[in-house]
């Protein structure tokens, strides 16, 4: 029961008895977790994807990471 409502991100005691919210909110540190979970543990081509955006992002000087801030606030500002 764990185990599922912790894949399927749903609350447990509306699961057993109906009340509450449906489903957890997840914290950033939980979203960022799963992110790395889902890539390292398939091997879907998706995951591939990722694992080579990991290995890229580790090799990243200071200067890039600021780069790459002004990209991401950028990217957000514009939708």
């Amino acid at each position: 029961l764990l185990a599922i409502c912790r894949q399927f991100n749903v609350n447990k005691e509306w699961l057993i008895n109906g009340n509450g919210e449906m489903f957890t909110l997840k914290s950033k540190e939980d979203e960022i977790r799963n992110f790395f979970e889902n890539a390292i543990s398939s091997d879907s081509d998706i995951a591939k994807i990722q694992r080579k955006f990991i290995s890229t992002l580790v090799l990243l000087d200071e200067e890039e990471w600021i780069v790459l801030d002004r990209f991401m606030k950028h990217y957000i500002y514009s939708k």
